[in-house]
């Protein structure tokens, strides 16, 4: 066996032991909770926050100024006859107009943002959980967003409010003049102000429910998860293959100088082998850039080598880390 296999050999005995094959990472349901996504975006990042803030904000704006009592005054006195516009047609007009806020192009970018930072944070979580439970904490988070999702529809309330406003409409429509009228219009705008609340209420448990289950539902993810699957499955494969070679303490020593898992893990609080492999990793593809780039396993700048290009399969993966590490050590 020469250097350059021997150097190979070790560094795929490595990749294995700390990082495809690791034994003691996050175990599924951690990783699940890990990836979590709630109405705010992504658990940490909250990328949603603001906007679900500002939608609560929009809806109580639109119905302070649509059931606003200027619009049943004149000349400073409550009217004694209904209002051209004034009925149970408000709650739609309402409703469309948040509805289409909901829908707004900012809201609808935020979202794809989402499910961006998730991929990342699964590339992330595989390098330095391992595949072992990747696959199964992606399934339970899929099934945990799901559940959440669910669980918002219903909140949805149904709409009880119909018979008392049919009632009351009907009553301020039938009254003329008078303070009786007065009253009835008083008390159809109050249950007409209600009904839109809750039924704006309604159409955001409605939205976070979609949204939730767009993630969900998402093709990448049950993707990414059968592939990491069969990365995992291939390294198990050829791990059982290879022959460990007998020691060659120069070359070790040149392995170590370039790939100093001891030495970060005796020095930096908090990096334990795993990470120090890790680190030496990113530190060494970082010298491969533009050939990561070429080979698709950089987006936006970020590695995506579990989550982006699948196409070549599970030994061409292996095979590609393992040819850009051999190279860096080489050097």
């Amino acid at each position: 066996m020469d250097k350059t296999q021997y150097l190979r050999t070790r560094l795929q005995k490595d990749l294995f032991r700390y990082i495809i094959l690791r034994k003691g990472g996050k175990s599924a349901n951690e990783i699940a909770h890990a990836l979590e996504v709630t109405a705010s975006g992504l658990k940490g990042c909250d990328i949603l926050g603001h906007l679900r803030e500002e939608t609560s904000s929009r809806m109580q704006s639109v119905i302070d100024r649509e059931f606003s009592f200027d619009r049943i005054k004149e000349n400073g006195a409550f009217v004694a006859h209904l209002p051209e516009g004034f009925g149970p047609e408000l709650i739609n007009k309402v409703v469309q107009e948040y509805r289409s806020f909901l829908r707004s192009d900012m809201m609808i970018e935020s979202e794809t943002q989402v499910v961006a930072r998730l991929l990342r944070k699964i590339e992330k979580e595989a390098w330095r959980s391992g595949l072992t439970n990747l696959s199964e904490g992606i399934a339970k988070f899929i099934e945990m967003t799901d559940m959440k999702a669910r669980e918002y529809r219903a909140c949805c309330r149904p709409a009880d409010y119909r018979s008392d406003l049919d009632e009351i409409y009907a009553k301020a429509l039938k009254t003329r003049g008078g303070r009786g009228n007065s009253d009835a219009i008083i008390a159809l705008r109050s249950c007409l102000r209600e009904a839109a609340m809750q039924e704006c209420q309604n159409v955001i448990y409605n939205d976070v429910a979609d949204f939730l289950h767009a993630i969900a539902s998402d093709s990448s993810l049950a993707s990414i998860a059968a592939f990491a699957e069969s990365v995992r499955l291939e390294a198990v494969s050829e791990d059982a293959g290879l022959a460990v070679p007998e020691a060659v303490g120069q070359w070790d020593s040149e392995y170590e100088k370039k790939i100093p898992v001891d030495f970060y893990s005796r020095n930096i609080e908090k990096v334990d082998e795993y990470k120090a492999f890790y680190m030496s990793v990113m530190y060494a593809f970082a010298r491969y850039e533009q050939e990561l780039i070429d080979r698709g396993y950089l987006t936006d700048g970020e590695i995506s080598i579990f989550t982006g290009a699948r196409s070549n399969g599970p030994s061409a993966l292996i095979s590609d880390i393992l040819s850009i590490l051999t190279d860096f050590v080489m050097r």
